[in-house]
């Protein structure tokens, strides 16, 4: 079971891979919105997650999940210990959840 509250890394989550209706990529910025505001905690699972954005597998219906064989190698230089590395892992996981549910809506909103 994760630890940490993970409210803020599904909301950087989804504010990543929002899209307007007309296929423009969401900023916050652009409709006057506060920026999503990612805490020190989860700032590794989230740097891993940018990092780690061209690793998508990707199927006839679009973005099927992320490539975990391209994930474990960083996984595995970054962690300090099998602990860390669970969390990171687990972390991974709920942004790309997310972002999959979020991609999932921006393409029946069209």
């Amino acid at each position: 079971m994760h630890r940490r509250p993970t409210g803020k890394l599904t909301e950087a989550a989804r504010a990543a891979y929002f899209e307007e209706k007309d296929g423009a990529v969401f900023t916050a910025a652009d409709y006057g919105l506060d920026a999503v505001e990612v805490w020190p905690e989860n700032w590794p699972a989230w740097s891993l997650f940018c990092q780690i954005s061209t690793q998508w597998r990707i199927g006839m219906g679009g973005h099927a999940g992320l490539d975990y064989g391209a994930i474990y190698p960083l996984l595995d230089r970054i962690a300090a210990d099998p602990a860390e590395w669970m969390d990171l892992f687990e972390d991974l996981q709920i942004l790309e959840r997310t972002a999959l549910k979020q991609m999932s809506e921006n393409r029946s909103d069209k």
